[in-house]
């Protein structure tokens, strides 16, 4: 126990000194990184001040992050969730609060995000203390710890090369969004928000398939590992249908849920982004599954290929389709990329289930 909490102070003072760097270059940075980005002026300002205030408040949802990750490695997945429910629920009624009754526009909705994660951070770090009590330390802990330090660079490189990537990949597509004028950038934010929705059951139960394939494995029972992806897809197809539906018959009414008055031109690009959407949900979730059962059985060389090949072919595809189609291109680039990581995820997974069937599990020595 001495060990855990002197890995988890390290974390934290790893966390601070990253989150200051982060928020540094939010604030000193954000307009040059807005200007990069080709942002029409109309709006410029304005994302140049959300994205300061935003920048303010990262150091909250690094805490937040850092606080899930020692609650699962404790065994408890239940407090993260509630807390971010509760996160959620109070930046919905503080955006209420600021946007419509204060008039505090683009302000007041990134304050309404800082304070939300203010909230959440001190949450779950006032949760974690009291949990930390119940843990008996025989010896004085440090606040950093080389070889600790060490070791969580080492378990957090695979995570940090995906966030990077992932990150390239968002600020390549944003790029070119940007270039399609205020109509297009606000229908792909406000059907973005809808797909964080729509596609949530589907990550969750992704992550889900990781845990029951680890615990499956532990228990000796791996004949169960196959029958639960196959449950789990099916599910994850019916949610797809029910989502086609809701879109196709109420798509334009959520939509509009984000704006005040109408706007054709931002609705339709929001509708075009949510079919494409969508399509690539049927792709979504098989990789999902499959991409959990080789996290759980420790076969981080397929899952990282599947999630590498996905983010590299929507940049790639983004900008040649880009070219030849304008935005059209850039919707139609989403599932295929969701769809080239799935074929990946299919190769390695049965190339690499017949060990977690037979309980020759390879070994995670990818990254050693």
């Amino acid at each position: 126990m001495d060990k855990v909490k002197t890995t988890i102070q390290t974390g934290f003072s790893m966390l601070f000194v990253v989150g200051i760097l982060s928020t540094l270059i939010g604030v000193l940075g954000g307009r040059l990184i807005i200007r990069f980005m080709k942002t029409p002026e109309v709006i410029a300002e304005d994302a140049i001040l959300y994205l300061k205030i935003y920048s303010g408040g990262l150091i909250f949802l690094f805490v937040f992050n850092l606080c899930t990750a020692i609650f699962q490695s404790l065994g408890d997945s239940i407090i993260p969730f509630l807390i971010l429910c509760v996160s959620t629920v109070l930046n919905i009624v503080l955006d209420i609060l600021f946007v419509c009754i204060f008039r505090m526009e683009v302000r007041g909705a990134a304050y309404a995000t800082v304070i939300a994660e203010l909230i959440l951070a001190v949450l779950a770090v006032s949760i974690l203390l009291i949990k930390l009590k119940t843990l008996k330390v025989n010896q004085k802990t440090v606040w950093f710890d080389y070889n600790e330090f060490s070791g969580i660079c080492r378990v957090g490189l695979p995570s940090v090369l995906q966030q990077g990537i992932l990150a390239i990949g968002v600020f390549t597509v944003q790029f070119l969004i940007n270039q399609c004028g205020p109509d297009v950038i606000a229908g792909n934010s406000i059907a973005s928000r809808i797909e964080g929705i729509a596609t949530m059951p589907i990550v969750t139960i992704g992550e889900a398939m990781s845990v029951f394939t680890a615990q499956n494995i532990g228990a000796g029972k791996r004949e169960r590992i196959s029958r639960g992806i196959r449950l789990a897809i099916r599910f994850d197809m019916g949610l797809v249908f029910c989502m086609f539906l809701i879109i196709a018959t109420s798509g334009r009414w959520l939509i509009g849920l984000f704006m005040v008055g109408s706007n054709e031109a931002i609705t339709q690009a929001g509708m075009e982004y949510l079919y494409a959407m969508t399509t690539g949900a049927l792709f979504m979730g098989v990789a999902h599954n499959l991409n959990g059962a080789m996290r759980g059985a420790r076969q981080m060389k397929g899952f990282l290929l599947s999630y590498l090949t996905n983010i590299i072919s929507r940049v790639i595809l983004s900008m040649m389709l880009f070219s030849i189609w304008g935005r059209i291109g850039i919707w139609i680039s989403l599932p295929l990329s969701i769809f080239f990581g799935m074929l990946v995820a299919i190769k390695y997974y049965f190339k690499d289930v017949y060990y977690v069937k037979t309980g020759k599990v390879v070994p995670a020595t990818v990254w050693k």
